[in-house]
């Protein structure tokens, strides 16, 4: 028996369609117009709902409803070729997505990802820093320098802040990084654009990811943004304003700017600067022995007002003769970021630091 063109180019069209997703017919139209339904942008979001996701294939009919699972999606705009809808909420892991016109039935299996909410929670933590060496007694050929980490981490109330304590006006001994578990970015390399520059960071053996800032990248004051992520669970996350260069701080005392180091007792640590940006400067002194071997720190949370003295109960042993003091002193900006995979918030701060020396009395 001889088939006649139109039909045989109509059950090859219908055979094309069912490998691109569940079809089901509808008795109007002899087939299926919704051939095509690609995998969403985003594709992962919140359990609580409320990410914007855009759908494209086709040919998608007027009226089309959209569902994630069995919960439904509003849709805020329609075209032929484009669906933009508001993710319901879910429970956490993969669902399905289905785009129903009455007639026709295209899934996508599993295609997002749902995550658990971490509205008001961090989402990111690190640090993109600077230090700026005062005074002329350091060892020639010493230079500024900068760091810079960065790692997405499972929600968790937590700043930056807490490595210092976290308690406004107060100092801790022994500084010490929280207890965090990160979230797997997929991915080896991330970078950061900012309006003096951009960072390229590398995944470093402890999951987070680090960077060598130069000073020109710094040198604006402004915010970081994450580019698109090229690979892994999450590709093209994108997040505007994840870490933010503050404006530097000028130290006015005590006098780290001289030619020669000063000799502070504990007493003496009264801290005054002018300038600076957000609520809190960070403080840092670091005790080390004539070969500079550490012997303590004590790390302080200051209230941005332009001044601070350490209390002499903050370190834990008395100090000896000739000691050296390292004297870090930070303006500290915070992201504004609220992440999109699943609305908590960015927790890398911009840290400019000022770092002087100086030395404990003889006798």
């Amino acid at each position: 028996m001889t088939r006649s063109l139109p039909a045989l180019v109509s059950l090859l069209l219908f055979a094309s369609a069912c490998h691109k997703g569940q079809i089901e017919i509808g008795e109007d139209t002899g087939w299926s117009e919704v051939l095509r339904l690609d995998a969403p942008t985003p594709s992962y979001g919140s359990d609580a709902g409320g990410t914007v996701v855009t759908l494209t294939g086709g040919e998608f009919s007027e009226g089309a409803r959209v569902f994630f699972g069995d919960a439904e999606a509003q849709v805020q705009s329609f075209s032929a070729t484009e669906l933009v809808v508001v993710a319901p909420a879910g429970a956490e892991g993969n669902v399905d997505v289905r785009v129903d016109s009455g007639e026709s039935v295209v899934v996508s299996d599993g295609a997002f990802r749902y995550l658990p909410d971490g509205s008001g929670q961090a989402g990111a933590l690190g640090a993109i820093e600077w230090y700026e060496l005062l005074g002329g007694y350091w060892e020639e050929g010493s230079a500024s320098w900068g760091s810079a980490w960065w790692g997405l981490i499972q929600p968790k109330e937590i700043r930056y802040a807490d490595v210092f304590g976290g308690v406004a006006d107060a100092c801790v001994s022994g500084p010490g990084f929280p207890d965090v578990r990160l979230m797997e970015l997929g991915a080896n390399q991330t970078t950061l654009s900012g309006a003096g520059g951009s960072l390229s960071f590398t995944l470093a053996s402890d999951g987070f990811f680090e960077a060598s800032p130069r000073a020109s990248s710094l040198s604006t004051q402004g915010g970081w943004r994450l580019e698109p992520v090229a690979n892994g669970p999450l590709q093209g996350m994108s997040v505007e304003d994840l870490a933010r260069t503050p404006a530097a701080l000028t130290l006015k005392s005590p006098k780290l700017d001289d030619a020669e180091a000063i000799t502070l007792a504990p007493d003496e640590l009264k801290l005054k600067w002018e300038g600076g940006e957000g609520d809190e400067v960070l403080v840092m002194v670091r005790r080390a022995d004539a070969d500079y071997n550490e012997l303590e720190t004590v790390g302080c949370v200051a209230t941005n007002d332009g001044s601070f003295t350490l209390p002499q109960s903050a370190w834990q042993a008395p100090w000896g003769e000739g000691e050296w003091l390292f004297i870090y002193v930070g303006a500290m900006a915070e992201g504004e970021a609220i992440l999109p995979h699943n609305n908590s918030e960015s927790r890398v701060v911009g840290l400019r630091w000022v770092v002087g020396a100086a030395l404990t009395p003889e006798g």
